[in-house]
C-alpha cells in the first residue's frame, strides 16, 4: 500500500476483463496515491489472466477473487472488510476515473470535516455519441433523495459509515440509491466535488439497461415510503406550533 494513503479505491468487476486495464490504470495513476483493490466477482471471462499481468506490472496492487459468484453489494461489502484507509470509493470496472479525483477529493474533504460522502460530477461516454456531463446534486433530505437519485455511485465514503449501516443490501437492484437514503436518515452527510471526475462507460450490459428500472425504483419507494401531503403538511404546522409561529 503506498505510504500514507487515506483512501482505497476498489475496482469491482465481473466478466469485465477487456474493460479492467482502463480502470486500474485510472486508479493507479492518480496524483495523489490510493491503495488499489481489484474485487473479481468470480468472473469466468479473461478477468483472471488480466489482473495476473496487471498485478505483476504493479506489485502495490491488492486483488482478491471470490470463488462463487457474490453480487455487487455482498462484493462491496467484503471490500470494506478488507481495507484500512479511512475513505474508500467504489469503481466499477467499466467505468474510468480523471487523474485528479483522489487528490482533489481529499483536499475537498480536509476543508469540510463534516462530510461523510463527497459525490461528483460524470461524464457519461456513449458508442457513437457525444459525451455529455450529468451533474451530481447534494440532497438536502432523504425525501428528496427518495423522489430522485442524485448521487453518483463512486463517491468519496467514509469506511466507518459503511460498517454502521451494516453494508449494501443485496437484496436490492439499486442498493447503492438505498444505501444514501438509509445515510441521511441516520444522520450522516453527503457533499460535492465541483467537477466531473468519473468516466461511464454506457454499454447493453449496464444495469439500467438489463434491468427493469420502474421495478427496481418501485422497490427503493417501498423501502422508503414518502408521507403523504397531508401528512406533510401536518408535519409543518405541528412544527410551527400554537398558532402557526414556527418554534
Amino acid at each position: 500500500m503506498p505510504a500514507g494513503s487515506r483512501t482505497t479505491i476498489v475496482v469491482i468487476t465481473h466478466n469485465y476483463g477487456r474493460y479492467l486495464p482502463t480502470a486500474v490504470a485510472s486508479a493507479i495513476e492518480q496524483t495523489a496515491r490510493p491503495r488499489v483493490l481489484i474485487m473479481d466477482d468470480c468472473s469466468t471471462d479473461e478477468t483472471g489472466a488480466v489482473v495476473r499481468s496487471l498485478a505483476a506490472r504493479h506489485p502495490s496492487l491488492d486483488c482478491h477473487r471470490s470463488t462463487e459468484r457474490r453480487g455487487l453489494a455482498a462484493t462491496r461489502n467484503d471490500a470494506a472488510q478488507r481495507i484500512a484507509t479511512d475513505w474508500i470509493v467504489y469503481l466499477d470496472a467499466d467505468d474510468w476515473l480523471d487523474l485528479q479525483f483522489i487528490e482533489r477529493g481529499e483536499q475537498w474533504l480536509d476543508r469540510h470535516a463534516e462530510l461523510d460522502v463527497l459525490t461528483t460530477d460524470m461524464t457519461v461516454v456513449r458508442d457513437g455519441q457525444r459525451p455529455f456531463v450529468s451533474k451530481a446534486r447534494t440532497p438536502h433530505s432523504w425525501r428528496g433523495l427518495a423522489r430522485k437519485n442524485t448521487v453518483v455511485q463512486t463517491s468519496f465514503i467514509r469506511r466507518s459509515l459503511i460498517l454502521a449501516l451494516g453494508g449494501y443490501d443485496g437484496t436490492l437492484e439499486y442498493e447503492d440509491w438505498d444505501f444514501w437514503i438509509r445515510a441521511l436518515k441516520a444522520g450522516y452527510r453527503i457533499g460535492r466535488l465541483p467537477g466531473a471526475h468519473l468516466y461511464r462507460r454506457e454499454h447493453g450490459l449496464n444495469k439500467s439497461k438489463t434491468g427493469d428500472e420502474a421495478l427496481m425504483t418501485e422497490r427503493i419507494r417501498e423501502r422508503h415510503p414518502l408521507p403523504s401531503r397531508w401528512q406533510a403538511i401536518r408535519r409543518v404546522w405541528t412544527a410551527r406550533g400554537p398558532g402557526g409561529a414556527r418554534q
